[in-house]
């Protein structure tokens, strides 16, 4: 929280099946902004490491988009894979 009582923390939600995730960013006043940095390590902290959009991250920083959950991470589906042999 910031000196205002506003969280400031981005809120991040990992699909059931763990292979999306989405992020929200809360209002903030007029003067402050989030950074691209400090996304990407909320995102870590809530295991999202791999699979992220990087540009769309950095659009909603620009954009200051916030109020409204966006995905901004998705993960691959597994392939079946061949059988091993001698």
């Amino acid at each position: 929280m910031n000196d205002t009582g506003t969280k400031r923390e981005p809120v991040i939600r990992i699909s059931y099946d763990s292979m999306e995730a989405y992020i929200m960013l809360p209002i903030l006043e007029d003067n402050e902004a989030y950074t691209v940095d400090e996304l990407m390590d909320a995102a870590a902290k809530n295991g999202v490491v791999f699979g992220i959009d990087c540009d769309l991250i950095s659009d909603m920083v620009e954009s200051r988009s916030f109020g409204h959950e966006i995905c901004f991470a998705r993960g691959q589906k597994p392939q079946d894979g061949e059988d091993g042999r001698y």
